[in-house]
């Protein structure tokens, strides 16, 4: 027999085995709470909440509150927000747009100019009140950017290197398309157009794809030089405070913190070799202006940042602010702080002129924001099949197939403590003595006492304290040199005592698996939030008594519905970044925090208002967007850095998958504007409910936690079980009467098929319907399909005389033809089937397309490789000599001998 299928049937084996000791434990639970399996069906499969039943929770939208507040004193948003946290209330989005003080640092003012430039200030923007002055001496970092690379640049480096006939073209600022060259380039070539063009502007790669007629070349420069970068790099070398400003996009300026003059020198030589495309970089020392200016009236920071330019002043920035007129927008406020909240805040920020407090009614886009966020949260990849629906104007019904048992990961406190009995032997006159747990593996009250010189009555009298003061001891050893002794007491709490405590509480055959030390895992029923607190108290006291005391020092539940009560519970989590592509396709690309000129980042909580409309001018699909106060500033700031560069776009992450990454086409300035994007209505509308869900502080409170019994019930699922079952004990007849050996091995592969797609669904784990139940059955018809190929095309060819060997390699190779087909096509459709159910959120039509999918994977494998390795495996066999079992119509004309195993 040949090595290779020697090999094959090895692995073979070894799937199989390990397919069958996965299916043959009925519940997996692997290490980590993240990991737990609570598989509830046959051979421990996930069933569905139509086949088992699951978790039924209730939740409940709260009311925003929106609180409109003016201050007696402009305070800081930072102090606002300060304040809502010790107030309880973390969860709100503060806007404001109006400021009355700033800070501002102004490089290389002179302390004879800082009158008439405040003076020149209050005359361009608003009166100013007052303002105080300092000095403080600081670094300033100047950098002069190279000109980015042009078509005519790299048009003169090649010309120059004696290349003509070529054409040069760009579809990115730093992505460049070289054609019609020799196909004949070498890699000395490359290298010497490498050195030319890196004098152009630092070159990241070069791509080359030859032909027969020429080559191609693809000229990746790195990105051009921008205030992301320089900060990037700024921070990597431990400059965080640094905010890089400019102008024109070629000048670069920033001030941090003081530095020596020997380290100006490294900060300038690690800045030429950390960024790309600097010409020049200048480090100097810098006196800087501090200034605290506050003004009559509120004042946008904005116009103060467009003064500093009027001025001709690019490396002023506004370090902080502070204003009077507030907009919060709260999560959630209990009713009964509708009146106290303003005396509660007068205390904390000072006196107010104005506090208005408003509850908002839930909306539909926000309801709609809420299913949709929780949908992609318990069902990330389509498999799980929950039931997530809208119950009238402010609840949401979560119904999770399966999850039925809980994990109490419970530790108690050990009775004995190292220290005391280290104190015991000391009292007793000896002395040198250290004391830990046994190792290496930490036995509950076991220690290992280590006492020089100790004899073997003094090692008596110890243990006999011992047991007087810390009660029983099970086990002891003692050795005399070194001196060490070895003891363990009665643990404080037994897996027995445990089971009858909780028996007693009502839970009935609580599973309880000891863990390592003083930890246990029981696993029962899924318990409410007050049922927990209950079990852990009486866990407390119901094993302590008077000489033994026994504390719960952890207490913590996993699987079941905790998991997806926790996501559930959390607020969507909306994140902005800025993109710079790297390629034309954007798949390779460099994020970076979206941030404005004074280093603030952007994030959902800036994020007021999102809503689908259409343009007026040519009807498209558009999502509209406004930013709070904070986010018009950084936004107006990042837009107008990034805006006509086709290399970087916005990419808008919820709960950390991209769901769009726009184009800046010109700066935005007033705060609000829309994306567009060849949208359709529903995707605008699918946008703009995941860009409003993501920014709104909505809060949820769970207020009924159930289980549920299977929709169709167990006679159902043993029905579906049965007819399976003995349809596949009619093909596995009918394949074995037809086909005879090929049958007999067609039933092996299949029941190794079976035996693989039923632990790829547990390790999943693949929540199984009835929807599911009907793909997995169809994929088996599919197996079965590929093996009656095979085996018609073997029938052929050894009715054409060809030997068993032979038939078996040509009939293989002629069949899969057909298989490969089929099987494709399939697989597309399910892609198909899986992406309109996941759009029209019908979790049947997603369950039947995944099961499905991977079933139609598996029977390639099976039809492929297990019958193929089995069926040339027979032919090293005496049954190889006995082609007659081969064919189900004989093969006429034809003998073995004809026929044999070359």
């Amino acid at each position: 027999m040949r090595r290779k299928n020697i090999r094959t049937l090895f692995f073979i084996s070894l799937l199989v085995l390990l397919a069958g000791l996965i299916v043959g434990f009925e519940s997996i639970d692997l290490p980590g709470n993240q990991l737990d399996r609570d598989n509830n069906g046959p051979v421990g499969l996930l069933l569905g909440l139509d086949l088992k039943g699951g978790a039924h929770l209730v939740y409940s939208a709260e009311q925003t509150v929106n609180v409109n507040m003016v201050l007696d004193e402009p305070k800081s948003e930072q102090e606002v927000k300060r304040t809502l946290d010790s107030l309880g209330i973390g969860s709100a989005n503060i806007n404001t747009y109006l400021r009355e003080r700033f800070s501002v640092e102004v490089p290389d003012l002179e302390d004879n100019e800082i009158d008439q430039f405040v003076a020149a200030m209050a005359e361009e923007i608003g009166p100013v009140e007052e303002f105080v002055h300092n000095r403080e001496e600081r670094t300033k970092v100047s950098l002069v950017a190279k000109v980015g690379p042009s078509n005519e640049q790299i048009t003169s480096v090649f010309s120059g290197l004696g290349y003509d006939d070529f054409e040069v073209s760009t579809s990115m600022s730093t992505v460049f398309t070289v054609t019609g060259l020799p196909d004949d380039i070498d890699p000395e070539a490359i290298e010497t157009l490498r050195d030319g063009l890196d004098e152009i502007y630092p070159l990241n790669d070069i791509q080359v794809y030859p032909d027969d007629r020429e080559t191609q070349l693809a000229l990746f420069f790195y990105p051009l030089l921008s205030e992301g970068v320089i900060q990037s790099a700024l921070a990597k070398l431990g400059h965080t405070i640094a905010v890089v400003l400019t102008q024109d996009g070629e000048n670069f300026s920033t001030t941090i913190e003081a530095l020596e003059d020997a380290r100006k020198e490294e900060l300038k030589e690690q800045i030429v070799d950390e960024v790309h495309g600097v010409n020049s970089v200048d480090v100097v020392s810098a006196d800087v202006a501090l200034l605290e200016i506050t003004f009559e009236g509120g004042q946008d920071q904005g116009n103060l940042e467009e003064f500093f330019v009027n001025q001709g002043r690019i490396d002023p920035r506004v370090t902080a602010t502070e204003g009077r007129d507030y907009q919060l927008e709260l999560a959630s406020l209990d009713y009964d702080r509708d009146l106290s909240l303003e005396e509660e805040m007068v205390r904390q920020l000072g006196g107010m002129e104005t506090f208005d407090l408003i509850r908002q009614d839930t909306t539909d886009l926000l309801m709609d924001g809420v299913v949709d966020t929780i949908e992609r949260r318990v069902d990330a990849f389509g498999i799980t099949e929950p039931i997530v629906q809208r119950l009238g104007e402010d609840r949401v019904i979560v119904q999770l197939p399966g999850v039925s048992d809980s994990n109490v990961n419970v530790t108690f406190s050990n009775t004995v403590q190292k220290a005391r009995l280290v104190k015991v032997i000391e009292e007793s006159g000896l002395e040198d003595i250290s004391a830990d747990l046994l190792d290496p593996v930490p036995i509950p009250n076991g220690f290992e006492i280590l006492i020089r010189n100790i004899t073997l009555d003094e090692n008596a009298g110890i243990l006999a304290r011992y047991e007087e003061k810390f009660g029983q001891i099970i086990d002891s050893s003692f050795v005399a040199v070194p001196g060490t002794m070895r003891v363990i007491f009665q643990n404080q709490a037994s897996s027995e005592d445990l089971r009858f405590e909780l028996s007693d509480m009502g839970y009935e055959t609580p599973i309880i698996t000891p863990a390592m030390g003083s930890k246990y895992r029981i696993k029962t029923p899924s318990r409410s939030d007050d049922q927990k607190d209950e079990l852990k108290e009486l866990l407390s006291t119901k094993l302590s008594t008077e000489d033994r005391p026994i504390f719960v020092v952890d207490f913590e539940i996993s699987g079941g519905a905790e998991g997806a009560k926790k996501l559930i519970g959390e607020t969507a989590q909306l994140l902005f970044k800025e993109r710079t592509c790297l390629n034309q396709d954007c798949s390779i690309f460099e994020d970076r925090a979206a941030v404005g000129n004074n280093g603030e980042s952007l994030t959902g909580d800036n994020l007021s208002q999102a809503f689908g409309s259409t343009q007026q001018t040519t009807g498209e699909p558009i999502v509209n967007f406004v930013f709070d106060g904070d986010g018009t500033r950084v936004f107006r700031d990042l837009t107008t850095r990034i805006a006509g560069d086709p290399t970087k776009c916005i990419s808008h992450f919820l709960d950390g998958e991209m769901i769009l990454c726009p184009v800046v086409n010109q700066p935005i300035i007033a705060g609000s504007g829309f994306i567009s994007g060849n949208f359709t209505l529903s995707e605008v509308r699918t946008l703009s409910i995941q860009l409003q869900s993501g920014s709104l502080p909505i809060a949820l409170e769970l207020v009924r936690e159930s289980t549920v019994d299977s929709l169709l019930g167990d006679e159902s699922l043993k029905g579906s079980l049965k007819a399976a079952a003995v349809g596949l004990g009619l093909i596995g007849l009918f394949m074995l009467l037809y086909y005879r050996i090929p049958g007999i091995v067609s039933s092996v592969a299949l029941l190794s098929y079976g035996l693989m797609l039923l632990s790829v669904f547990k390790m999943i784990p693949v929540t199984l319907t009835l929807s599911g139940l009907a793909g997995l059955v169809l994929s088996i018809g599919m197996a079965v399909d590929a093996n009656i190929l095979i085996f018609e095309r073997l029938k052929e060819e050894l009715r054409s005389g060809r030997s068993l060997m032979s038939a078996i390699e040509i009939g293989f190779r002629r069949a899969w033809p057909a298989i490969r087909d089929s099987n494709i096509s399939t697989l597309i459709t399910c892609g198909i089937l899986f992406f309109f159910g996941r759009e029209l959120g019908e979790p049947r039509i997603t369950g039947f397309a995944v099961t499905l999918a991977i079933g139609v994977s598996l029977s390639m494998f099976t039809a492929i490789v297990v019958t193929r390795a089995l069926l040339t495996f027979l032919v090293y066999t005496p049954l190889g000599t006995r082609l007659r079992f081969f064919s189900p119509e004989g093969l006429k004309g034809v003998t073995n001998n004809e026929m044999g195993r070359s």
